[in-house]
């Protein structure tokens, strides 16, 4: 991988040059947990080296609650634009900003204390260019749908950070003169935009995810059926994005498998009807499509790791990840926002 800027130019290399990083906090009608996004924010700021210049900037998109009047109550710059999707919020608060690197945080985020520091350390390494933390586990009162579906997230942690191929969004720290390099967030792009960009972002240089800070999502679904919306609406994006890039090997399970499952309904669904309508022939067959319609979640939960007390929860959840993800791109679908 090919080296970003050196120790002459790159103030995130050399402890004598002041470096700046702005906050950059896309949101929406995002009242119920904006106040807790930027007071973790602002803490980031006790026991940086004096070097360190932190500026938060929230943009605001057209919300018609309280969000705005937060945003200002911690000190934030608010810059407004006309509705549409998160890509484009975070581009209009990276480009106002001359920064040496911009944090990306979601408004139902929480980071924990050192976020910042430790990202700094990072991107201290030349050869890194933009650094992301592991999602932190749901709380034991979130909904089950949250429980079970975060745990399938949070990877099994070896060491304190590993190089990935893409980072999502939700907290991402980059370098700005990359960020610009690549062109930024693809503003066509209503959902999957965060891998969009982290992938020609890992085209000049390492990506690495930081295990030892872990952030807290307050946004994820609640229940099954937010679940299914909002994964049906992100599989379009998902499709659009490699699409346009080009899908590389690793995403093609991802692609692949939802769209089988719902052919694998499919056919179990026309043999159902063909046993109930010819005989008995078809009973046997039904059966054995059946419990396919079975296994197959079951064992992505099972490769995901969930645990085996919940393992009927996360079958039920991982088909239901599946039917979405196979009908999004065939259905419309509009965007499902926390609540």
């Amino acid at each position: 991988m090919a080296a970003v800027g050196g120790a002459d130019s790159d103030p995130l290399a050399v402890e004598t040059s002041v470096v700046k990083v702005a906050f950059v906090v896309p949101a929406c009608n995002e009242e119920r947990h904006l106040a807790r996004c930027l007071a973790a924010i602002r803490e980031q700021s006790v026991g940086l080296p004096d070097p360190v210049a932190v500026s938060l900037v929230v943009v605001d998109n057209a919300s018609e609650d309280a969000t705005v009047k937060i945003a200002r109550r911690y000190g934030a710059r608010v810059v407004q634009v006309l509705p549409g999707n998160a890509g484009r919020a975070r581009n209009a608060g990276a480009r106002i900003s001359d920064a040496d690197a911009i944090a990306f945080v979601d408004a139902d985020c929480v980071l924990p204390p050192g976020w910042l520091q430790r990202g700094l350390e990072h991107l201290a390494e030349p050869r890194v260019v933009a650094v992301g933390s592991v999602q932190a586990q749901a709380p034991c009162s979130a909904p089950w749908v949250e429980r079970v579906w975060v745990e399938s997230l949070v990877p099994q942690l070896r060491g304190n950070w590993e190089t990935v191929p893409w980072l999502p969004a939700f907290n991402l720290l980059v370098r700005k003169a990359v960020f610009d390099e690549v062109g930024g967030f693809d503003e066509s792009l209503t959902t999957c935009e965060d891998s969009d960009l982290t992938f020609r972002l890992a085209q000049r240089g390492e990506l690495r995810r930081d295990h030892q800070c872990p952030v807290l999502h307050l946004g994820e679904s609640q229940s099954l059926t937010e679940f299914f919306r909002r994964e049906m609406w992100r599989s379009r994006g998902n499709f659009r994005s490699a699409w346009k890039r080009g899908a590389r090997l690793a995403e093609f399970p991802s692609l692949v498998v939802p769209l089988g499952y719902v052919a694998l309904l499919a056919c179990t669904l026309a043999a159902l009807a063909f046993a109930v309508a010819v005989g008995r022939q078809w009973w046997l067959l039904t059966g054995v499509l059946v419990v396919c319609c079975l296994v197959v979640p079951s064992g992505i939960a099972w490769i995901k790791r969930s645990h085996a007390q919940r393992s009927a929860l996360s079958g039920v959840l991982f088909a239901t990840y599946l039917l979405a993800r196979g009908l999004g791109p065939f259905l419309p679908a509009r965007r499902v926002e926390a609540r």
